[in-house]
């Protein structure tokens, strides 16, 4: 009993702590220096993240600058070799079950779907002119995917009545699965191209050792309390980052914003209460709060302006959080 009150007075506590003050330390630089690229917010909002992890595990004092309370928090804490075991225990069994829900989110949505729909070769063509479009690296994508190079092309499907929005499954060959129904409305293709290069960018994101990528960490962190406290940060700043590439494909932000109403709209039609294992596949319209949110984000400006200004911003607040957290 004495060491798990130690592990939580010594470890538990003071890693959310840090990890909370970094967050208001991530949220205020981001907003004062305007950090608006979507993958530089993730990867700065996964630090505190990682962290916070780190205290937890007692590998870390909560701050680099020796300060009496801290360290006599880092003198008390549960040792590594005793936290370590059990935390990599909670974590593969916390994550082997979002596996399985992850198998059955897989399962329900290949069985609504078809891959041998003649609406296939339209996406084909989507597809096609995406990946031209990655390739070509103008100067607005090498945020997105310079430093990690483009992803393997995904499969294709045509999705039935059970698929409301195109989805994103990673179990066995990743596929982008687009509802026929909605196929069908879209006259623009620039509104397919846009919802498959959101889709991509997913994909790519959630690689564990892509650049900038804060997936590895997020896994890792699965039974942290803050991961908990800051999913949908993570999961909002993911479909900013996903936007980013989106917008840069279409070349029109209100042409994108656009194309993500429309598919708000058909989602909202084909509404119907969400069997909780599709909650966890990846949607171009998963989360409605933050619609109008992303929506108006991407109408505030093109995310590759100021590419540089955001650049050096982003290195500033991580020299930073370096400075003040991960070193010493």
């Amino acid at each position: 009993m004495g060491t798990a009150l130690d592990f939580v007075r010594f470890n538990l506590l003071p890693g959310i702590a840090v990890g909370v003050l970094m967050w208001a330390v991530v949220s205020a630089g981001v907003w004062l220096l305007g950090v608006r690229q979507g993958k530089l917010r993730l990867c700065l909002f996964a630090a505190p993240l990682a962290k916070s992890t780190l205290v937890i595990l007692g590998v870390a004092p909560a701050i680099a600058w020796r300060v009496a309370s801290f360290d006599a928090w880092f003198a008390d804490a549960v040792p590594p070799a005793t936290v370590v075991p059990w935390f990599l225990l909670a974590t593969g069994a916390v994550l082997a079950a979002r596996a399985g829900l992850d198998r059955k989110a897989t399962a329900r949505i290949i069985s609504a779907g078809s891959d041998d729909d003649p609406r296939l070769a339209r996406l084909e063509k989507s597809l096609d002119r995406v990946f031209a479009r990655l390739a070509a690296s103008p100067a607005r994508l090498p945020v997105q995917f310079a430093c990690e190079g483009l992803p393997g092309r995904p499969g294709l499907a045509v999705g039935g009545p059970e698929v409301t929005s195109p989805t994103l499954i990673l179990e066995g060959r990743p596929t982008i699965v687009v509802p026929g129904a909605w196929i069908d409305q879209v006259g623009d293709d620039r509104d397919l191209d846009g919802a498959l290069a959101h889709e991509l960018a997913h994909l790519q994101i959630r690689r564990p050792f892509g650049c900038m990528s804060s997936e590895f960490v997020r896994s890792l962190s699965i039974v942290n309390p803050l991961a908990g406290l800051m999913s949908r940060q993570l999961e909002l700043e993911e479909e900013g980052a996903c936007d980013d590439v989106g917008v840069a494909v279409v070349g029109d932000s209100q042409a994108y914003a656009s194309m993500l109403l429309d598919g708000y709209r058909f989602a909202r039609a084909g509404a119907r209460p969400t069997p909780p294992p599709l909650r966890y596949a990846t949607r171009l319209i998963g989360m409605r709060p933050a619609v109008s949110a992303r929506i108006e984000r991407v109408l505030a400006g093109d995310p590759g302006a100021g590419h540089g200004v955001e650049i050096a911003a982003f290195v500033c607040i991580w020299a930073l959080l370096i400075g003040v957290f991960f070193t010493g």
